[in-house]
């Protein structure tokens, strides 16, 4: 076969003139057998860089065709027993590189000068786009290219580190090892091993290897080629790499150049840029930001049969600039000049979305109309501002109009009310064309998620369903809308949407056609960066090798650790990676803290300086699971306590779920956190609510899968690094920042102030456990609050010396056989001292008002705390707080009616009373009574109360 294919090669590619050869290096292509003259011909003075015409001539006869190629481009499947100068007689010597070509020196021969590889094939490597791979035996005929002497196809990060298509395992293997002697990776105890550094780490994904190890590691890499099918193919392929795409060599004028592959006017040289902020690839490319190649990805999801297609992320991974690439990819009007400009690098190599689409001449590259939507919307309040419902439709009227304008389509009943009509009508005119439409909506819940929180009422205006007497919610009826599309038209219609979390999606039910790409092991760092995309980021800040090394440690420490599927690599967010990257290159002061000399356990004091301030993982989550369940609160605390395992069944993780199913009543509009239906003691992590509420951390960033359990029926989660556990606890740490021991005074030597600072930290200084203080809540909301603020702080504090337990974890026993469900007892680690809370709230609407316009300001507000009941508490002395009186509605133990707050504090500090017999001795008890949004502290002492 491969010979029938030579022969017809033969009259098309006839061997190039001396001509082309002058200023080229040489390569062999081995199963060819094209005939040439004899004896060889030697070119005398070739210097560096310089060429020569020679012939090869095999002991078996055989004959083979050198090429002219420029030095460092690459050769295809090369092979020659030798090179020689001689004549005839003259024994064959090897000169190049099967995969890339070295330039060639001249050394004396018998019959002149010979050409010779100018680099030492292990310790001087070429300096240029890639260093030169040495030379390797292959068989003398294609019918002997078998074994490990089979050309495979290299993809992946692979071909990115060699910038090869095709090779042999063998040649790929001694490039690899000639890479490491020369960067000098090998163990200094072990020189059979080596530490790979951040390129070859990307591609073997290991900390440590051994040479023979390396086949194995590359091996995932690696595709077989069908000789038989493919190499004429790969023959054309070949030549064309070296001509362009111009004439064959044997049209080619005399002294007329092979042309060049296409290149890029950026210069080699310029400075990698950190684009903070940027989501658009066009401009990231043409500013030449810092860039990761994730372009596969676009022509994955380019091949996928669905239709519409779901990608769930954390905010500030990368979502909007892929889907930017994706706008440019798949966009009629993208030329082959900005095509190039985007999907090729400044020293001309490819993406992976260029090779996968040939240059964007693929099907699905370049042959859709792209509709690209973004719903972030900034929601406007105040006297006269519009409702959400017009914003929304406004956005999608203005983006079709845009839309209409660019590609000369038209509607021709535009209704300026009716966006989901105007889009149907939209992509009619599109199929009537003959176009293929792609709609792209990115940030699709970014709004809705803030609506959870801030106006719930408004949330469920957007997602509800359709009833007689009003139509489907605007979310809704647009996802409806958008399912209907491929109905329209006979040509194809796809959508792509991205996010953070499932939920207003699942409440929008009629989109329930998308195939969900969250959770395939196929998409999982699609993205995000890696360590070696990192490493390689590092390396344009310009540290020394003793900087870069303590600087790398604090960016695992804070940044990595994101994974959404156990079996792939530890992720970075971008966002974060590109912000530090600019301060630590542009901020002098901020970079000379950073490379201070530290211990470890000293790192969190370094949160302001990694932490980017215009990122916030999750002030919203946090306030939907504070309002939504006790399960829900329970999960957040559960969440930074670093002794709890956090097991969610995966068929959970991965199900929708809706804003509803956050809570484990049968009602959307039972509360069960201000007002608990559930017993407070109750084990809320076997609960449903439990494990929906982890999923939604996991959603927005706050935990990461560690790893699969029972044959992956059960999903371990924690968080995925420092930094995301002090996000929530910035302001609590800032609260007690003035004294670094004051958990540890406040165990030791408790005070009823600094037990009322420690409160109000918690209460009015945590920034993201959004506890909603203008509204009311119960005690069990309370006890929690403290329980995940103290807990989680904790967590990220290390060297502090305290403990936090609880009653329910670890009940007291008051006599009787009766346990004792205390609150929070915190205790150094020793146990020589201990500090117990007990907890209690006294709802401002049980309140009995000298003024009656106070009174009905309290009952009117309802769930929400009136800010000028609020304001007349608050200016309370202490004892007038006490002696408010409640009305008789408001019970407290039996059937008992407390007159004045003074009663409650009596009772509560009767009941510590039993908690701190039992727990003996040293013990100091303390009730914390919450009356409006301020607590009343009091100290329980010898039976006897003190206020």
């Amino acid at each position: 076969m491969l010979g029938l294919i030579a022969r017809r090669m033969a009259g098309r590619f006839s061997p190039p003139p001396d001509s082309l050869l002058r200023g080229s290096s040489l390569v062999t292509l081995g199963f060819t057998s094209f005939p040439v003259p004899q004896p060889c011909m030697s070119v005398g003075g070739v210097g560096v860089g310089g060429a020569s015409l020679a012939v090869t001539r095999r002991s078996s006869g055989a004959q083979c065709w050198v090429l002219g190629m420029p030095a460092g481009r690459v050769s295809l499947l090369g092979r020659s027993s030798g090179l020689s100068g001689g004549g005839a007689s003259g024994t064959c010597r090897r000169a190049a590189s099967p995969m890339l070509c070295a330039p060639l020196s001249s050394a004396s021969g018998s019959d002149g000068p010979v050409p010779v590889s100018s680099v030492d094939p292990v310790r001087g490597l070429y300096v240029g786009d890639r260093e030169a791979l040495p030379p390797l035996e292959y068989p003398d005929h294609p019918a002997k290219l078998k074994g490990p002497h089979k050309p495979v196809i290299v993809k992946g990060a692979l071909r990115r580190f060699l910038g090869q298509d095709v090779s042999t395992r063998p040649a790929i293997t001694r490039f690899i090892s000639n890479y490491v002697r020369a960067r000098h990776l090998r163990l200094q105890d072990d020189k059979t091993k080596f530490r790979p550094d951040a390129d070859l780490r990307a591609v073997l994904g290991v900390e440590e290897c051994t040479f023979l190890q390396i086949v194995k590691y590359i091996s995932p890499h690696l595709t077989k080629i069908d000789l038989e099918d493919d190499a004429e193919r790969l023959l054309q392929e070949f030549v064309s790499s070296v001509y362009g795409e111009g004439p064959s060599p044997n049209e080619l004028s005399p002294g007329q150049r092979p042309s060049k592959q296409r290149q890029h006017s950026r210069s080699p040289a310029e400075v990698v840029k950190w684009c903070y902020g940027e989501d658009q690839i066009v401009t990231l490319r043409r500013q030449n930001g810092f860039f990761v190649d994730k372009t596969r990805y676009v022509v994955m999801m380019e091949n996928d049969a669905s239709p519409h297609l779901v990608l769930l992320r954390p905010g500030r991974s990368g979502k909007s600039l892929l889907t930017s690439q994706m706008q440019v990819y798949h966009d009629i009007h993208t030329t082959q000049e900005l095509f190039d400009e985007v999907f090729l690098n400044w020293d001309g190599s490819p993406t992976d979305a260029y090779v996968q689409s040939s240059g964007g001449t693929a099907a699905g590259a370049r042959a859709y109309c792209v509709l690209p939507l973004d719903f972030s919307i900034q929601v406007q309040s105040g006297p006269g501002a519009p409702p959400l419902c017009k914003l929304f439709r406004d956005v999608l009227n203005e983006a079709m109009l845009g839309f209409m304008d660019k590609y000369g389509v038209h509607v021709s009943q535009w209704r300026e009310d009716n966006a989901d009509a105007n889009l149907k009508a939209l992509t009619r005119s599109v199929g009537a064309a003959g176009h293929q439409l792609l709609v792209l909506v990115d940030e699709y819940d970014r709004t809705f998620n803030q609506l959870m929180r801030e106006d719930p009422n408004a949330y469920q205006d957007a997602v509800a369903p359709a009833h007689d007497r009003r139509p489907a919610g605007f979310l809704r009826a647009f996802y409806l809308t958008l399912k209907s599309l491929p109905k329209l038209i006979s040509t194809r219609v796809r959508s792509f949407t991205t996010g953070i979390a499932p939920v207003a999606l699942t409440d929008s039910s009629g989109w329930n056609v998308a195939w969900p790409l969250t959770h395939s092991p196929a998409y999982a760092e699609c993205c995000g960066f890696t360590e070696a995309d990192v490493e390689r980021g590092l390396s344009q800040v310009g540290l020394t090798e003793a900087e870069r090394i303590p600087t790398l440690r604090l960016m695992r420490k804070f940044y990595n650790g994101y994974k959404f599927h156990p079996k792939s690599q530890p992720l970075y967010l971008a966002a974060y990676v590109i912000y530090f990257f600019k301060m630590l290159q542009g901020d002098g002061e901020r970079r000379a803290v950073i490379l201070e000399e530290r211990h470890e356990s000293m790192d969190a004091e370094l949160e302001h300086y990694m932490k980017d301030d215009n990122v916030s993982l999750s002030h919203n989550v946090t306030s939907v699971l504070r309002s939504s369940s006790r399960a829900g609160v329970v999960a957040l605390q559960d969440a930074f306590q670093a002794s709890k395992e956090l097991t969610v069944r995966t068929r959970q993780l991965e199900s929708p779920f809706t804003l509803a199913e956050l809570t484990p009543s049968t009602s959307a509009s039972r509360d069960v956190v201000r007002v608990p239906a559930l017993d407070a003691y109750t084990d809320a992590s076997t609960s449903l609510a439990y494990e929906r509420a982890l999923a939604l951390l996991f959603y927005h960033g706050i935990l990461s899968v560690r790893e699969l359990k029972n044959n992956g029926a059960l999903t371990v989660l924690n968080p995925p690094n420092l930094l995301a556990c002090l996000d929530h606890f910035t302001r609590l740490e800032m609260a007690l920042a003035s004294d670094i021991c004051f958990l540890e005074r406040l165990i030791e030597t408790p005070s009823s102030r600094d037990v009322t600072l420690l409160v109000d930290a918690v209460l009015h200084g945590w920034d993201s456990g959004a506890l909603a203080m203008d509204r009311l809540f119960s005690e069990t909301c309370l006890s929690s609050a403290m329980e995940a603020a103290v807990g989680g702080w904790l967590r990220t504090q290390p060297a502090v010396n305290a403990v936090l337990t609880t009653g329910r974890g670890h009940p007291l026993n008051v006599g009787g056989g009766r346990p004792g469900f205390y609150d929070l007892m915190l205790q150094n680690k020793s146990g020589s001292s201990r500090l117990l809370l007990e907890l209690k709230v006294v709802r401002v609407n049980g309140i009995l008002y000298d003024d009656d316009e106070l009174n009905e300001a309290a009952k009117r507000s309802g769930d929400f705390v009136d800010a000028k009941v609020d304001r007349y508490i608050n200016s309370l002395s202490y004892e007038e707080k006490l002696n408010l009186r409640l009305n008789r509605d408001f019970l407290y133990g039996g059937n008992r009616v407390c007159v004045t707050v003074r009663d409650l504090l009596e009772r509560a500090l009767k009941q510590v009373a039993s908690y701190h017999r039992a727990v003996g001795q040293p013990v100091r008890s303390f009730v914390v009574m919450l009356v409006g949004t301020r607590a009343l502290v009091a100290e329980y002492v010898d039976d006897e109360t003190s206020a």
